[in-house]
């Protein structure tokens, strides 16, 4: 008995190895093929990604970054230009467009990096947002939506006025 089991689980290992080894042929373009087919190959994959970002962003309600360390947060600025409210933690890059006036920033602790989180060495800290903060922010942001749509406007208009092409 343990030894057909041991049959149908190795024959079940195969089947998803094979599986995998498939996927895999279709996600990656030829070797053989040069510069030119490889970059329109990641533009390829890169375009319905974007798409289908762009749809989650004008569906969502509120975009919600709680995050450690962020480099400028382009995500957060693409739903702020969405006119979707955005709360974040008041750390790092994404201070250079967020404040209290056209965001809900989540207060944060400092803290050290673990071991072995690169590419931040050992001696580095990052923040720990207030997941209780952000929990009755998000409750804030659900059930007053009209404070919410006046936020997401404040913060549309905010990057329109400062980070556009046109305003640049």
């Amino acid at each position: 008995r343990i030894a057909r089991h041991h049959r149908r689980d190795a024959h079940r290992a195969r089947l998803l190895a094979a599986d995998l080894d498939e996927f895999r042929r279709e996600t990656q373009p030829p070797q053989d093929f040069g510069q030119e087919l490889l970059l329109r190959h990641a533009e390829g994959l890169r375009e319905p990604v974007a798409a289908r970002q762009r749809a989650l962003m004008a569906a969502c309600d509120c975009y919600v970054s709680l995050h450690r360390a962020e480099g400028y947060g382009l995500t957060m600025a693409e739903a702020m230009a969405a006119g979707r409210p955005v709360i974040g933690t008041g750390y790092s890059g994404n201070l250079e467009f967020m404040n209290d006036d056209n965001a809900i920033l989540v207060p944060y602790e400092l803290a050290r990096v673990p071991f072995g989180c690169r590419p931040y060495p050992p001696t580095a800290f990052w923040a720990e947002p207030d997941l209780d903060a952000a929990a009755h922010a998000m409750r804030t942001v659900a059930s007053d939506p009209r404070a919410a749509a006046e936020l997401g406007a404040t913060a549309r208009a905010y990057i329109a006025d400062g980070f556009s092409v046109a305003a640049n």
